[in-house]
């Protein structure tokens, strides 16, 4: 590794861990914590201290795999503070529905056996090694650490802690109020998410837009592309596609924010329709403006792209197979095959093709 390469490592991972994605990912949890303790009865404390430990194992999951692809250079994982705060609420965190990998690592960060220094990410989280960097990843990367920076603000974690344990009943019980909806988006760091009863439920609209706007930058930073027209096989796929596949698979850390279960789903409808309405009846007001917007369409979109960056992994059961259009199975299963001969080639391991 050449001066310049080592220098570019070394702004890049002291850049993501100040100013960038990863300080905010440490200074969030100070804020939550803060939060707690000041409002010790609220309903919300424990989903906040769950919350608060999710951002510092998030940051840990994107500095590994920016090592991993050779942007970030060698970094201790996390803090003594921090480790002492995952081990503190061990038992909450046990319960709090994170993905199982998500939970395999917040399990190494609090083992005592566990060497939490420099060589951390080489010993346990860097999975088979490159044989070489590939640079061609890194604007990809940037961009999604860039928009993934959303996640941090106050409307949007909002949004995500009523998704955890807010009451729908209550949410539903009257109409956001559209000004309030519009003072909540401008994001204070010094307000907590739930600051108030007359006007978390506007919060948690705003977080909602905040949502949406990071769905729709990751959708551009990764946009669906339908290889067949083009490549009739996995070998014909470009690599610039290829590479975008190998990316999407592996920097999706933010997929725990998402809670897996019913109520979760429940409250996330709740909210989108509270806010499709809303934005309808705004519309209506300025009929003379022409302004137009698919109530079907929106919901579509937000549905769509809600599963493909938080929802589970792709299922590939033949059962769930089988109620999917066979054109997509068959393009998912193409395009794994290419990413998987990519990364063979990458690692240095045997190059030949798989079967698809």
């Amino acid at each position: 590794m050449s001066v310049s390469d080592f220098d570019y490592r070394r702004l890049a991972t002291a850049e993501f861990l100040t100013e960038g994605l990863g300080g905010k990912l440490t200074r969030s949890p100070e804020m939550l914590m803060r939060a707690s303790i000041e409002d010790a009865s609220g309903d919300w404390k424990q989903s906040a201290i769950t919350y608060a430990c999710g951002n510092i194992i998030e940051r840990v999951f994107w500095i590994g795999r920016g090592h991993w692809m050779g942007y970030f250079e060698h970094v201790a994982p996390i803090s003594g503070d921090e480790r002492g705060l995952l081990q503190e609420y061990e038992p909450l965190l046990d319960d709090a529905g994170f993905p199982t990998d998500f939970q395999n690592v917040r399990k190494l960060l609090i083992n005592r056996d566990s060497v939490l220094d420099e060589s951390f990410f080489s010993r346990y989280y860097s999975g088979t090694p490159l044989r070489r960097r590939v640079s061609a990843w890194y604007p990809a990367f940037q961009a999604a650490l860039v928009v993934s920076e959303y996640l941090t603000e106050s409307p949007i974690t909002a949004f995500f802690l009523f998704l955890r344990d807010g009451n729908v009943e209550k949410f539903l019980e009257h109409a956001p109020f559209p000004d309030a909806v519009m003072k909540a988006l401008q994001n204070n760091p010094h307000v907590y998410p739930y600051f108030g009863e007359h006007t978390w439920r506007e919060s948690v609209i705003a977080g909602f837009i905040r949502y949406t706007e990071f769905l729709s930058a990751m959708g551009d930073i990764f946009p669906e592309v339908n290889t067949r027209p083009f490549a009739e096989t996995p070998d014909d796929i470009p690599t610039r596609i290829v590479n975008r596949d190998i990316l999407y698979a592996g920097i999706r850390p933010f997929r725990w924010r998402f809670p897996s279960d019913e109520r979760a789903r429940a409250a996330f409808q709740a909210v989108l329709m509270v806010f499709m309405k809303m934005v309808s009846q705004e519309f209506a007001k300025y009929p003379v403006m022409g302004l137009q917007w698919s109530q079907e369409g929106t919901y579509f979109q937000v549905v769509r792209l809600s599963q493909r960056f938080f929802g589970a992994n792709d299922s590939e059961d033949e059962y769930a197979e089988g109620l999917e259009d066979p054109d997509l199975v068959l393009e998912r299963r193409r395009r794994s095959a290419a990413l998987e001969f990519r990364l063979r080639e990458l690692r240095g391991e045997d190059s030949e093709r798989v079967p698809w």
